[in-house]
């Protein structure tokens, strides 16, 4: 494509362009990212580095919504370089606004906010209608650093950040382009309120959201279903929930696009069966959940994978000499000595920290106690979670109750460590604390006074004994896979239970179960 006309025109034509394939790439990523491909080349070729850099921005932002973050990385970084040697800062701030809301997906909060912050540093003196458009963008992201926590001063400071992006949109003139981004801050205003426990607000909001989304924007239609989804969910009416849920999935196409947000769709849905006690479909969704995720670990790899069969296909084309392959063999050679002898010795080590857990129990289950696992377990619970607290400690912490509150407290927290509420997912000192009628600060100081760990270890020491527990005394909870056991136990993943039971016993739960259902089948 040439183009005969001036450069204002010219200006003007990729503007329209670029905002049709930002709009694209929420419908159709592969079409969108063909066609950002050749306005890159177009503005290349016509001198407008600025679409250059807008348009591997686009890119990147394609490769976000499709769960590869790898390209993803690679066109936003190629897009601040360009940004950088032509100084134009709207196009720094994108691609640190990229950057950053990758880091985020991947829970690498620390860099996420680091270049969220380069970005709106580099805007902080800019009053143009498109500094207006980025910076609400890059605190639209910041959002995802605050994360999803329940407490109410953590939602409020979320909620205030998203009306900051309102007003930071209302500044742009163009209507089409206003109504498109503040469609994702209102849906961020609305989640707030659902957080809030506030759902008149809430759905005030995501009415308006749903509103200004064009009929054929799948990528918003399905997250506003879902957000609304998410409030039922919060409400538990389940069945307005789930129905909400599967209309967003639903709209999403039957391919590959768009894993980020099906991914996040089907584990609210799974979770909301599992709240309603409904095993089979949790189990079903937790399944479509499983392989659509290992649907996105593959992409994660794939362009790694690539680049290591281009250098061995460099290497065959080469005229190596022979001592190259002996080095190369040899040092093969030693790398396999090396990792044999690293394996035997984790699982001498491994099997040793096993049958030292296993005796610790068993002593539990001779002594006959009321709380067997939990003293065999006490003993590297408090080792592992620090230091222990003495009485001084304590009264400096601020924890003064009285015997009688003392004793109350200690009855409380038997008859809740004999339930299975701590199974719930993101279960907070608050809600403990509401429902002991106390302030978190005073459970969370009990709890380290009487427990020698904090509130988290504990949560995460009650789900490990809750775990072990289980193996012993139910066959059919040792045939479950572990990504489901994580989740019934209240984990965001298998790699958080993992790291959890590793860190209270010292071993693998794979390791430990695997060995355990030896022991109980024998």
């Amino acid at each position: 494509m040439s183009f005969h006309y001036g450069k204002a025109q010219k200006q003007i034509h990729f503007e329209d362009e670029y905002n049709r394939l930002k709009q694209l790439a929420q419908s159709d990523i592969h079409s969108a990212l063909k066609q950002t491909d050749q306005l890159i080349l177009n503005a290349r070729n016509s001198g407008e580095q600025k679409f250059v850099v807008k348009g591997l921005y686009l890119k990147s932002f394609a490769y976000l919504l499709n769960g590869d973050p790898e390209s993803c990385f690679e066109n936003a970084q190629e897009s601040l370089e360009l940004a950088e040697s032509i100084n134009y800062k709207e196009g720094q701030a994108l691609a640190y606004r990229m950057l950053g809301t990758q880091y985020a997906k991947m829970e690498a909060s620390d860099l996420a906010m680091q270049n969220f912050e380069h970005g709106l540093n580099i805007l902080k003196n800019l009053r143009s209608q498109e500094s207006y458009e980025v910076r609400g963008l890059i605190l639209n992201s910041k959002l995802i650093v605050l994360g999803d926590g329940k407490e109410p001063q953590l939602t409020k400071e979320k909620l205030a950040v998203s009306l900051q992006v309102v007003e930071e949109f209302r500044h742009i003139e163009d209507p089409e382009l206003r109504n498109n981004q503040l469609v994702s801050a209102y849906t961020n205003i609305g989640y707030n309120y659902a957080d809030l426990k506030n759902p008149d607000s809430a759905n005030v909001y995501f009415q308006r959201a749903l509103s200004l989304v064009k009929p054929d924007n799948f990528y918003l239609q399905a997250a506003i279903n879902h957000d609304i989804g998410y409030l039922h969910m919060g409400a538990k009416d389940y069945q307005k929930a789930i129905m909400y849920f599967k209309k967003a999935l639903a709209i999403l196409p039957d391919n590959n696009d768009f894993v980020n947000k099906k991914i996040e769709i089907l584990k609210n849905l799974s979770q909301t069966y599992s709240e309603k006690g409904d095993q089979s479909n949790f189990i079903k969704y937790s399944e479509e959940l499983k392989k659509l995720s290992a649907v996105s670990n593959k992409k994660n790899f794939h362009s790694l994978e690539k680049s290591l069969q281009e250098k061995n296909k460099t290497i065959e084309d080469q005229n190596t000499e022979v001592s190259v392959y002996s080095g190369l063999l040899i040092s093969l050679i030693i790398i396999m000595i090396l990792l044999t002898v690293f394996y035997l010795y984790r699982s001498k080590e491994n099997q040793k920290k096993y049958e030292e857990l296993r005796k610790k129990i068993s002593i539990g289950n001779t002594d006959n106690k009321s709380s067997n696992l939990k003293d065999s377990l006490q003993e590297t619970s408090a080792s592992a979670s620090g230091k222990e607290i003495s009485p001084e400690t304590a009264v400096k912490s601020g924890l003064m109750v009285s015997e009688k509150t003392t004793e109350r407290l200690r009855l409380a927290l038997q008859d809740f460590e004999s339930g299975t509420l701590f199974l719930e997912k993101n279960f907070t000192s608050a809600k403990l604390a509401s429902l002991l009628d106390i302030s978190s600060r005073t459970i969370s100081d009990f709890i380290k006074t009487e427990k020698n760990m904090n509130f988290n270890w504990y949560i995460n020491d009650l789900r490990v004994r809750h775990f072990i527990q289980k193996l012993d005394s139910e066959s059919e909870f040792r045939k479950f896979k572990l990504t489901y056991i994580a989740d019934y136990l209240g984990y965001s993943s298998l790699g958080a239970f993992s790291n959890s039971f590793k860190q209270i016993t010292g071993i693998g739960p794979s390791y430990y179960m695997k060995n355990r259902n030896k022991e109980l089948e024998f």
